[in-house]
């Protein structure tokens, strides 16, 4: 990896946004929208970030727990491999549902 650019670090933070107005879907009344930010950054310093929707599932929480580590020291030239590293590590989570929207935003 000598050479190439790696990721050193990965943050994310929950950004809640409060409706002024709450949607009404039934019985169900949504009082807010709940977001994701994520930053990436790399050995060079330059930052990248990434925002998505939680649906208010733990999404921070499975990217700090599982998928920084799977990515922390990995080159970025080659993302698919790192993408499926991380998708087929040893946590089933990250191969469908709020797994696989963690991993995407990273």
């Amino acid at each position: 990896m000598s050479g190439s650019e790696q990721i050193s670090r990965i943050r994310a933070a929950n950004i809640k946004h409060v409706l002024k107005v709450p949607i009404h879907y039934g019985e169900w009344v949504m009082r807010h929208r709940e977001f994701v930010l994520v930053q990436v950054e790399l050995s060079s310093g330059q930052v990248g970030h990434a925002y998505g929707l939680t649906r208010d599932g733990p999404v921070r929480e499975i990217i700090e727990r599982s998928i920084s580590t799977s990515y922390l020291g990995k080159s970025i030239d080659d993302p698919e491999a790192a993408f499926y590293s991380a998708l087929w590590s040893n946590h089933a989570v990250h191969a469908a549902g709020i797994g696989m929207r963690a991993l995407s935003l990273v």
